[in-house]
């Protein structure tokens, strides 16, 4: 993720802010803003993924891979109901840790696996 790509992720997820397509559609004409909600939409789902998996004391864990060719970070949330897997590049790991409950929910759910 270039530079002001991941920057605009941080602001958009770590600030929980919303845009509307219909009141900044000139926004959504950049490529960089549209990778960035793109993946912050990803971001958003993960973490609904581990509120839902924190409340049903479901298990996370988290470990450190090569993916094509690049580190990343490979999540693996299983609970009664199913597994999922998620790959974050280690640029997206570090803003999805930065969010505060996004952060505090991985060191609980690591720390009670």
């Amino acid at each position: 993720m270039k530079r002001t790509t991941r920057a605009l992720v941080a602001h958009l997820f770590v600030g929980d802010i919303t845009f509307s397509r219909n009141r900044n559609f000139a926004a959504f004409d950049d490529p960089r803003f549209r990778e960035a909600i793109s993946v912050t939409r990803r971001l958003r789902g993960l973490l609904l993924d581990l509120e839902k998996l924190a409340s049903s004391s479901g298990a996370l864990v988290v470990a450190s891979i090569q993916h094509a060719g690049r580190p990343a970070v490979r999540l693996e949330l299983s609970a009664k109901h199913g597994k999922r897997v998620s790959y974050l590049r280690d640029d997206e790991w570090e803003v999805f840790c930065a969010h505060a409950r996004a952060g505090a929910l991985v060191d609980a759910l690591q720390a009670a696996a």
